[in-house]
């Protein structure tokens, strides 16, 4: 007799979906529910609470909070998944993110169900807002911490949790992944850049970069896929608006907003274009294109510099450097061939090693693992 599914109450803060949000929805669609009975419960009514609610089967609940301004929400909040915890009876809690954990995270020790924290960023510390937030969250504890890479992992530092790496999983594209037109029939090459516009993120380098590029293949044609998040510098599109009127870009740059499926943008790509300025913690938008067949350049730190084999399913730029990021980008616009053998080795390469459904398995695994330790 096969045992019963694991009960799994899934806890999430943002009401808006980042790629922490995108990971989670794709593990919950994901997840063999024979081993898994999910519940969510969403500290912040929106967007992706309704999202998730439209996956089948799925029992999505709301704790409202305001923030960590807001001390008295916060505890309701934990009261209230403590409520959770005793009447659903789950044997484990998985808190996505650093909000999540410590609300999650807190909840499931006062009630002593094992808590896993899927971490997507790194536990900076300082004195800043954030660096007294992710402070308070290394004390919650958690029976395992989860990253996406091997980079995060070795920045979790001091801690008796135990560290897991799981690379984030990606859903197949929605249609097919055949070659732009322009490989096809000659016309001009598209580069993409995608992803949140914050700063370290670098879309300015890559606006630099393909001012660099413009000088000497003048019908390349450039867009910026993404918009500002989470009330997070909200001056920085219009910083980019400056940025590429001055250097000449002019109709040569397309910047289409906040896309809440950016696989249209990514399948017209010839080449898609990563430039953090920062190591990025894993670099879910890599993953996405080389899933689309298309040629990479990213940034070679981080999450990025695990995920792309140089000259062999991307291309790896120093961070911050312009004038690299654009050589590497005109040697995959002059070269048709080194363009194709890049991409298709990418997709092979992404759905080898990020699965959707090989990242719901590796959880699946850990939440058995947890839920016998209980007994």
């Amino acid at each position: 007799m096969s045992a019963p599914p694991v009960g799994v109450l899934f806890v999430t803060a943002s009401a808006e979906r980042g790629g922490a949000e995108a990971v989670l929805r794709t593990l919950l669609a994901h997840l063999d529910r024979s081993r898994v009975h999910p519940r969510v419960c969403c500290l912040s009514p929106g967007p992706f609470e309704a999202e998730l609610g439209r996956i089948e089967g799925l029992d999505v609940v709301t704790a409202r909070v305001r923030g960590f301004r807001h001390a008295g929400d916060g505890w309701r909040a934990v009261r209230r998944l403590r409520a959770l915890i005793s009447q659903r009876g789950p044997s484990v809690v998985h808190a996505n993110g650093i909000a999540a954990h410590i609300y999650g995270g807190l909840a499931a020790r006062l009630e002593g169900v094992p808590a896993v924290f899927h971490l997507h960023d790194t536990l900076a510390g300082g004195w800043s807002g954030q660096g007294l937030v992710n402070a308070v969250a290394r004390r919650v504890p958690a029976a395992a911490i989860v990253t996406p890479s091997r980079f995060l992992a070795d920045r979790v530092g001091p801690t008796r949790s135990r560290v897991v790496v799981i690379p984030n999983g990606v859903e197949e594209p929605p249609a097919d992944t055949a070659p732009p037109a322009a490989a096809r029939d000659g016309t001009a090459r598209t580069v993409v850049w995608c992803g949140r516009l914050q700063r370290w993120k670098g879309a300015h380098v890559f606006l630099a970069a393909a001012a660099r590029v413009c000088r000497h293949r003048p019908d390349t044609r450039f867009v910026v896929v993404g918009g500002t998040m989470f009330g997070l510098e909200p001056d920085y599109a219009r910083e980019l608006d400056r940025l590429a009127a001055r250097e000449g870009l002019g109709g040569a740059v397309r910047f289409t907003g906040h896309l809440t499926d950016a696989w249209p943008e990514l399948r017209r790509a010839d080449v898609v274009v990563h430039s953090a300025v920062r190591p990025e913690p894993f670099g879910l938008v890599v993953v996405e294109a080389m899933l689309a067949g298309r040629a990479v350049v990213a940034s070679a730190a981080g999450g990025p510099a695990e995920i792309v084999e140089d000259g062999a399913t991307g291309l790896l730029t120093p961070p911050g450097d312009a004038d690299a990021l654009a050589a590497a980008i005109e040697r995959l616009l002059d070269d048709d061939e080194l363009r194709a053998r890049l991409g298709r080795a990418a997709r092979a390469a992404a759905r080898a090693r990020f699965s959707a459904r090989g990242m719901a398995s590796r959880f699946e695994d850990l939440y058995d693992s947890l839920a016998r330790s209980r007994e």
